[in-house]
């Protein structure tokens, strides 16, 4: 997965130069700490390295500016790239950044700290208007009004401020999923997903402004390698069934190794059926870049599982037994009793296999 974010900004590199984009912009967060690995500047740096144009890079709350270590370490490494000249331009402060040869004006609004109880944003309302520029705000935080009641009171953001600094469109980072907030103001969310949740991340914005005023276009362009799936299937009496659903998503354009599911079981099984679909768990494990699942399946012994178990006398009746209290007993017997059943079940196929 650290290899994936490395491919993806090197994807994004790729997007920018193909489109011939007049500078990207990174709206925080550009790493999950202030205290990176050397080794993972240096690898950032050369990820950015294909776009010849500016990157210009925003202190979030994971890399704020206070943090100057990390921005100094990031501009070393920029210089001295040996494979190609790498054009950074990091917004340590809240003041214009001039892109004289697109004339284009970004108002950056880094964040000082993690936590920052006064709108970052605040100086852009009365930034003066430079004639014939294109206006674009950079800011990292939460809009206000946006995350609900318990949402955080730091690093809050005007949703008014397209309108209140006269900005052409405004750049925010913070939410990982990608996000339009109104028609000149959107989340790019993070360009290669790290969690479950689907809130539409793994995106670059393509960001068309014809003139000083003019509305922006705004293409989502895909940049994710990796898919996270979150799933519920119900069991419905038919292992078969479940298993090819499993097998459905599998089969998707998303290879498997680059494929992370979450994936949750729910309703009644039959012991041969557990055993089918626990099997095909561990295949599918092997198979998945990561598999995590939670198992709600409860087991009811069929008549089939007793026959199958193929035992005689006082291991029949014991078989029978244990099969009435796991669909009969208290919660804890029950779950004893299939736990039981489904060991001996298991146990005996061995012996079948194995004899």
């Amino acid at each position: 997965l650290r290899r994936a974010r490395f491919d993806a900004v090197r994807r994004i590199a790729g997007i920018a130069s193909a489109r011939g984009a007049a500078a990207v912009l990174v709206a925080g967060d550009c790493f999950d700490s202030p205290f990176p690995e050397e080794g993972t500047i240096l690898k950032a740096a050369d990820a950015m390295s294909p776009f010849g144009g500016p990157w210009v890079l925003l202190p979030g709350n994971h890399d704020p500016a206070e943090a100057g270590p990390l921005w100094d370490r990031l501009e070393h490494a920029a210089r001295n790239l040996a494979t190609a000249k790498l054009d950074l331009r990091i917004a340590r402060k809240g003041e214009p950044i001039r892109i004289d040869d697109a004339s284009l004006e970004i108002l950056a609004a880094p964040l000082r700290h993690r936590h920052d109880p006064v709108d970052p944003t605040a100086w852009m309302a009365t930034s003066e208007r430079r004639p014939g520029l294109v206006r674009v705000g950079l800011a990292h935080g939460s809009v206000q009004g946006f995350g609900g009641d318990g949402e955080s009171t730091f690093n809050r953001i005007d949703p008014r401020l397209p309108e209140m600094a006269d900005l052409d469109y405004l750049a925010l980072g913070d939410w990982h999923g990608t996000l339009g907030i109104g028609r000149r103001c959107w989340y790019s969310g993070t360009p290669e997903p790290d969690r479950f949740r689907s809130n539409e991340p793994g995106h670059v914005l393509v960001v068309e402004i014809d003139e000083p005023g003019a509305l922006p276009r705004i293409e989502r362009v895909p940049t994710a390698e990796c898919r996270w799936i979150e799933e519920t299937l119900e069991h419905s009496g038919d292992a078969g069934a479940l298993i090819a659903r499993v097998e459905a998503i599998l089969s998707g354009s998303t290879p498997a190794d680059r494929l992370l599911l979450d994936l949750t079981l729910a309703g009644e099984v039959d012991i041969g059926g557990r055993a089918r679909i626990e099997a095909r768990i561990e295949e599918w494990r092997a198979r998945l870049c990561h598999l995590r699942v939670h198992d709600g399946l409860i087991d009811r012994p069929s008549d089939e599982d007793l026959r199958e178990l193929r035992l005689e006398g006082v291991a029949q009746a014991a078989a029978s037994r244990l099969a009435a209290m796991a669909g009969n007993g208290e919660e804890e017997d029950s779950e004893i009793a299939r736990l039981a059943l489904r060991r001996l079940y298991l146990m005996q196929h061995r012996i079948r296999e194995t004899g």
